[in-house]
């Protein structure tokens, strides 16, 4: 693959804030998916895909903001540095130094939201009560976390990235 993605991907998981964010991230998907109500009519449970697919468009609103914090950093990092001067004299080509920068961009930003929903996920399944659906179904997880997290986090890391 690109040495430049393995390089950031190894800079970043050892680090110990990484692994911080990943758990706070995690504990904010408890406490939304515990404590979320939706009510649109009679029938409709907190666990049924309609609901989970509605809260996840509504979680997908955090890659906004995940993707322009791993931007800021991204885009200082080098410079701060000193490490845009010595990268000319390093045999790379644009185009295999910016799809490395982007592959570990977007990843991060994908595992940040991914983190988020395995916190609602964990934080729905805590629930009981009449209001929830007898039974788990991963599928009605997962459907909204790929069509709303992973479209949303291209669109938006290729926007800022650009």
């Amino acid at each position: 693959m690109n040495t430049i993605f393995y390089f950031e991907v190894r800079r970043n998981t050892k680090h110990w804030l990484t692994y911080c964010i990943a758990l706070i991230l995690i504990f904010l998907g408890i406490f939304c998916g515990n404590q979320f109500n939706l009510s649109v009519g009679e029938g409709i449970y907190l666990n049924s895909p309609y609901t989970i697919g509605f809260m996840t468009g509504m979680l997908s609103l955090s890659i906004i903001f995940f993707a322009t914090i791993y931007a800021l950093q991204l885009l200082f990092k080098e410079q701060d540095s000193g490490f845009d001067v010595v990268l000319f004299s390093f045999p790379l080509s644009k185009q295999a130094y910016l799809k490395g920068k982007f592959l570990n961009y977007f990843l991060q930003t994908f595992l940040s939201f991914s983190f988020l929903m395995i916190g609602f996920i964990i934080g729905q399944s805590l629930r009981t009560g009449s209001e929830m659906q007898n039974g788990f179904n991963i599928i009605h997880y997962l459907y909204p976390l790929f069509i709303f997290g992973l479209i949303n986090t291209f669109l938006v890391c290729s926007f800022l990235f650009l």
